[in-house]
């Protein structure tokens, strides 16, 4: 089932409540320990601080409702309200052959899984995305890879006829996109080493997948390279048009800003957040008129991959890195902690992280071993 424009402005200012502290936070560059220490999984999976649980959702392997095996590889993944208090999980696969999304149907209450089915099959490497007015947004990360809107009410795989390539977002590297819930506006990150920042402006409201591709510039110099930018530095931006087919080489040739990988994104109480795992980054971007400003406002990860926000206005990071990867959160303040460790192994990274629509819990993909679980506890 798809949700309303009003759900989705009403599920972003839960989100979002708590969130007026990040105007003017400062960031700490040490670790904060709000949760405590990690306590040792006896089961060797999730290492979680005192007083939190965890329960696997779904893995790689399982045998769908639709009949179907579940894919592995785990990835982005979204939380929407479904009816009758349940929650629909809208999870990629990051498949280089017959990629996709599946779906997850679960009991808010209990987490009972109720019902599992394909949603897109047939498409490459489906990274990240994001969750809009309309359903899920699944990207693809590969060269000219596109944008699929997949609708949460999909209880089967979508046919030829059925699924829908917003090609407005851009033929690109996607990793992630964000909506502006009030103008409808798209923001996208590319994953391509040295990339770009991207947004889509619709023409009205009443065609929110035909407008102009864009991507970010720095008023000054043109092309800002940010990979020396330290936390606290920030710049004033405006955006240059580019060729949604060639995306990519359309906005070099116009000097858009270069960033070193973009990952997660996330759109909540006016602005833009988004990570760029290279140099362990976390940005805010606050759009101002056709413009805006840019502002680094953390460092203090360790290849920071998808993001979310709780309902406590605080930044949920994956991180992606070689060692044990973990969630860490920057709170209000600027603290960060660390709230889980993945603890199956080295590179097992951290994916899809997202709350249910109430707060109650955190879903995240362990990646690799393609396992998705549901986190509860004193966020």
């Amino acid at each position: 089932m798809q949700f309303s424009r009003r759900q989705f402005l009403g599920w972003g200012s839960t989100i979002a409540t708590g969130a007026l502290g990040f105007q003017h936070f400062a960031v700490a560059r040490t670790e904060h320990n709000r949760y405590g220490k990690l306590i040792d999984d006896p089961l060797g999976m999730l290492n979680l601080p005192a007083g939190f649980s965890y329960r696997v959702l779904a893995q790689t392997g399982d045998r769908m409702s639709d009949g179907a095996q579940r894919r592995d590889l785990p990835d982005g993944m979204a939380a929407f309200p479904g009816a009758l208090g349940q929650v629909i999980l809208m999870c990629n696969h990051e498949r280089y052959e017959n990629g996709g999304v599946s779906r997850l149907v679960v009991d808010q209450k209990t987490l009972r899984v109720l019902s599992s089915n394909d949603v897109l099959t047939g498409t490459q490497r489906n990274c990240s995305g994001g969750p809009s007015p309309w359903g899920w947004l699944s990207c693809e990360e590969i060269p000219f890879g596109g944008v699929w809107l997949c609708p949460t009410g999909t209880g089967r795989a979508l046919g030829p006829s059925e699924r829908r390539r917003i090609d407005a977002y851009g033929s690109f590297c996607h990793e992630a996109v964000c909506i502006d819930p009030e103008r409808l506006i798209a923001y996208l990150t590319e994953d391509d080493g040295p990339s770009y920042i991207y947004r889509m402006v619709p023409i009205d409201r009443k065609h929110p997948f035909v407008g102009q591709l864009q991507a970010l510039r720095a008023r000054t110099p043109a092309g800002q390279d940010t990979s020396e930018m330290r936390v606290g530095d920030g710049f004033d931006v405006g955006w240059v048009n580019v060729e949604a087919k060639q995306a990519r080489a359309s906005a070099q040739s116009k000097g858009a800003t270069v960033f070193q990988r973009g990952e997660g994104i996330w759109f909540f109480d006016g602005a833009v957040y988004f990570t760029c795992t290279s140099n362990d980054q976390l940005f805010k971007l606050t759009p101002q008129g056709e413009g805006g400003r840019v502002e680094l406002i953390a460092n203090d990860f360790s290849s920071p991959d998808n993001i979310t926000v709780s309902p406590r206005g605080e930044v949920v990071v994956a991180e992606d890195q070689k060692g044990r990867c973990r969630l860490r959160v920057l709170d209000v303040q600027g603290k960060v902690s660390t709230l889980a460790q993945n603890a199956l192994g080295i590179a097992q990274e951290f994916a899809g992280v997202c709350f249910s629509p109430d707060g109650s819990t955190l879903f995240c993909n362990l990646q690799k071993s393609g396992h998705t679980v549901a986190i509860q506890g004193p966020f």
